[in-house]
């Protein structure tokens, strides 16, 4: 190497040692020691936690319409049971059946009346494949007696099946009629 390129050598070694002391030592040339650095890493701090918060109230309004949608499924689903279980029942009303009453036993007492023991009788008075399908109940109300209406109920199954217990009905009157009609017929 020339003689004169020696000291300039010497001049960049001196430079460049300073110059990494200068970094170590936390002179101007560490770029985190700036405002800069400073500001970009601040920046990036409230952005991570805007996206945290946002991740939160996105999770908070997620599960509020998953309560929503859930609502509206079941009610959903609860109307389609309702249509289907309304299609397939049988469309049986009170005209569609008739009901009489036969006397079981009956025991006077003179002018203080009679006990009468009625069974009511049901039968179809109108053509109607739902009667024959059961399923539905008949509420039926025995008059003419002493001490008002006597109400009650059967079940009609497959076939029109049906059971009835026998009603034990007071009369003021031997010549008191007891008669019954078919309130209310509904689906169970």
């Amino acid at each position: 190497m020339p003689r004169w390129l020696a000291p300039a050598r010497a001049g960049l070694a001196a430079l460049l040692i300073g110059l990494g002391a200068g970094i170590v030592i936390g002179g101007s040339g560490d770029p985190t020691t700036t405002d800069e650095y400073a500001q970009i890493v601040a920046e990036r701090d409230e952005a991570r936690s805007r996206a945290t918060e946002s991740a939160a109230e996105a999770a908070r309004l997620q599960s509020q319409v998953d309560v929503f949608e859930a609502a509206d499924a079941a009610a959903q689903a609860a109307e389609d049971a309702a249509a289907l279980a309304a299609a397939n029942a049988p469309n049986v009303e009170p005209g569609h059946l008739a009901i009489e009453l036969r006397v079981t036993d009956k025991k006077c007492f003179g002018s203080a009346g009679c006990n009468v023991t009625v069974e009511p009788t049901l039968s179809i008075v109108a053509n109607n494949d739902g009667v024959g399908r059961g399923g539905f109940r008949v509420t039926y109300e025995i008059q003419g007696g002493e001490d008002g209406p006597v109400v009650n109920t059967t079940d009609v199954t497959a076939g029109g099946n049906y059971t009835v217990s026998p009603e034990r009905v007071s009369t003021a009157r031997e010549s008191d009629v007891l008669t019954a009609v078919i309130t209310d017929v509904y689906y169970r």
